[in-house]
């Protein structure tokens, strides 16, 4: 279920990804673009609305169905900005936190 959502809303924003790891930890990877950037995007903007995520999901007996339809929504906005304004991040941050990374 969470891995062909992933697909729609990539495809929906023309977004390449790859999904994989298991059912109970699903992970996606967009191709093309700085995965420790994206992560710490997707992060940075999950917060904004109080949702602790980045690119893989820790599913647990607690999640329901309107855990799901909120974070899938607030997803594809992430993908459209990732899309249309190709990851509006400050470049010196995201410099300096990779740089930390090595």
């Amino acid at each position: 279920f969470i891995k062909k959502e992933w697909l729609k809303i990539a495809k929906k924003n023309n977004l390449e990804i790859e999904v994989g790891g298991l059912n109970a930890l699903p992970m996606f990877v967009i191709k093309n673009y700085d995965m420790r950037v994206i992560k710490t995007f997707i992060t940075q903007e999950m917060l904004r609305y109080n949702i602790l995520a980045s690119n893989v999901i820790y599913i647990s007996y607690a999640h329901n169905k309107k855990d799901f339809v909120q974070y899938f929504k607030i997803l594809d906005r992430i993908f459209q900005k990732v899309t249309k304004e190709n990851v509006v991040i400050d470049k010196e941050l995201a410099k300096n936190f990779i740089n930390r990374q090595n």
